[in-house]
């Protein structure tokens, strides 16, 4: 399962590099890319990333009630809502997934990305 990782480059960056350099992964992480805000992030753009060769985009932000652009984390879920439901009605199996996590909290990005793989109806975690 291909994963393409989009992160804040506040938290959830930093978060995803502490991640992949002190852990070893089984899962196949297409790329990780660095926004200012995951509120900046369009649904057309993850739209276009599912139609690649992309199973799931995972978002990872900073957590809602602490996000550095007060409500960039908070738009950023109700697109992944949006998203997720479109492709159920389409009958799509690709999910979008979104993660809050602090650069000290690398915990909650090992089990999205357990969560994720295991489960293709998955589509939001809480913080």
């Amino acid at each position: 399962m291909k994963i393409l990782v989009i992160a804040c480059d506040k938290s959830g960056y930093p978060a995803m590099i502490k991640y992949t350099t002190e852990n070893t992964t089984d899962h196949e992480l297409t790329s990780i890319l660095k926004v200012p805000c995951l509120g900046s992030v369009k649904e057309s753009d993850i739209l276009e990333a599912l139609e690649g060769d992309c199973d799931r985009v995972l978002l990872v932000g900073c957590p809602i009630d602490s996000c550095f652009h007060q409500d960039g984390s908070r738009f950023a879920q109700r697109r992944v809502n949006r998203i997720n439901h479109l492709l159920e009605e389409a009958d799509i199996s690709k999910r979008v997934v979104i993660s809050f996590v602090t650069a000290e909290k690398i915990s909650e990005i090992k089990r999205t990305l357990d969560l994720i793989s295991g489960t293709p109806a998955q589509e939001e975690l809480k913080p």
